[in-house]
């Protein structure tokens, strides 16, 4: 499986979502994995380069071309025998509650109120800070 190194954790296939959880007065990263779920002690708005490796910007410049200039354009952080992983922001990436979500992984995307709930593909849902049409 292809990986990007994200700090001390490596992004994978596996990963389904990072979402923000704020812990105290500071904002943590909730990693979702198939198999389970842990905290990182910083927020993805700051650890992008760190997430991404240097592949952030390009990403999101190559989707922009291919996309059009969008807000909240999805980008492919690694390939895997031609196949794209491809994250989906809620927010700019640069917002500190930014939530990632894995294309592949959402099974189901269903209104509840302002936000949004992602059904995962590990049988596991998750609110985000987003409406169910803009996902």
């Amino acid at each position: 499986k292809k990986k990007t190194r994200a700090g001390d954790y490596i992004i994978s296939f596996d990963t389904l979502m990072l979402q923000p959880v704020i812990t105290g007065n500071k904002i943590a990263t909730r990693v979702i994995e198939r198999n389970g779920e842990f905290i990182i002690q910083e927020a993805t708005s700051r650890r992008q380069e760190v997430f991404y490796g240097g592949s952030l910007m390009n990403s999101t410049n190559i989707a922009k071309l291919a996309l059009g200039n969008r807000h909240k354009a999805p980008i492919i952080i690694a390939h895997d025998f031609g196949i794209p992983y491809i994250f989906l922001p809620t927010m700019s990436p640069n917002a500190e509650l930014n939530s990632w979500v894995s294309y592949h992984a959402i099974e189901n995307i269903e209104p509840h109120r302002l936000n949004s709930i992602i059904h995962l593909d590990n049988g596991r849902s998750h609110q985000v800070n987003v409406s169910a049409t803009t996902m």
